[in-house]
């Protein structure tokens, strides 16, 4: 009789459960998730001076932008320095580009943006699912750094994890496994890939979650590697780099295995001062030769300069990039 009676409330408490989920996310705004009283609202600066010789007559500069994403983010405004030439999307990817023609001298380029945050980890009720296996293969697929027919990593993803196990469980072994397998090194603006960063034993936020994505790809875990901004403070840069893998009924899910080495995060929580940008690995702002590109510049006539500020409330990250001669 106690085996029928739990089996009774077992199933009684599974009715109950199919009536009212419906009722209970009737009021949860689907762009924000259940998590709307929990969002943190951030000013972020993007500011770029283009520095220009005489002899200049033209100059291209390509920004990659963050844009409203369901259960993550919502742009809330966006004031431009200088208003670009256009707005562009390429896949999940927002690119705003400025056309200078003849500039003299410094030109400051870019957008202040306020954004609004929100809780979006797994231990979350976030779900944010629905996706067609026409969408999802493209994560499944290998590419740049994302070695995933590399012998070494195929392996890796065997040895972590059974070959039983799968959704939740299987991806909880594949983030121990990426822990368990690399060492923090200081950040390196060369990216090693998954396969170099597993010979090395060790890498930066980027390498992490190469080796992450990788191995979720091997088992059949639709994942993405993610680029974008922390609104934290930091040390060299707040330019991040963390995962996304698809779990099914949970959809997709944020990792960040960096921050997990460094004890300032879980596999289940995480803090909520993520801004996404891009999803794609290997943008290089349109080549995929490059890897990734927050943003890039041409030039014709003599080279020019771009001197970075990006501030969102923790300090400001500064950096020039020059091709003019001598610098």
């Amino acid at each position: 009789m106690l085996v029928l009676r739990v089996g009774i409330s077992f199933a009684i408490s599974i009715i109950i459960s199919f009536i009212f989920l419906p009722i209970l996310w009737a009021d949860v705004d689907v762009l924000k998730g259940p998590h709307a009283d929990d969002a943190k609202t951030i000013n972020l600066k993007m500011s770029y001076r283009v520095s220009a010789p005489d002899k200049t007559y033209r100059a291209r500069f390509v920004l990659l932008l963050p844009s409203t994403l369901p259960y993550r983010q919502k742009v809330i405004s966006k004031k431009w320095i200088v208003p670009p030439t256009k707005i562009h999307k390429r896949g999940d990817s927002t690119y705003a580009e400025w056309i200078l023609d003849r500039p003299k001298g410094e030109i400051d380029v870019g957008c202040e943006l306020k954004i609004e945050l929100y809780p979006f980890d797994y231990s979350g009720l976030s779900r944010d699912v629905g996706y067609k296996a026409d969408y999802l293969k493209d994560y499944l697929m290998p590419e740049k750094y994302l070695e995933t027919r590399s012998q070494p990593i195929m392996d890796l993803a065997k040895k972590v994890a059974p070959a039983n196990e799968s959704g939740g469980i299987l991806l909880h072994s594949l983030f121990k496994g990426t822990l368990n397998n690399l060492d923090r090194f200081k950040f390196a603006n060369e990216a090693k890939g998954a396969k170099g960063a597993l010979k090395l034993g060790g890498g930066d936020c980027t390498d992490f979650t190469d080796v992450l994505v990788s191995l979720s790809r091997v088992r059949k875990l639709p994942a993405r590697h993610v680029h974008g901004i922390l609104a934290a403070s930091f040390n060299d840069t707040p330019k991040h780099s963390w995962a996304e893998v698809y779990v099914p009924q949970n959809g997709w899910v944020r990792l960040d295995p960096f921050l997990a080495k460094l004890k300032k995060a879980s596999f289940r929580n995480l803090k909520n001062y993520y801004i996404t940008l891009t999803y794609d690995r290997n943008n290089g702002i349109y080549s995929k030769k490059n890897g990734i590109s927050y943003w890039r510049y041409w030039s014709w006539g003599d080279p020019i300069a771009v001197t970075e500020r990006l501030d969102c409330g923790f300090g400001v990250f500064k950096e020039r990039v020059s091709s003019i001669r001598g610098e």
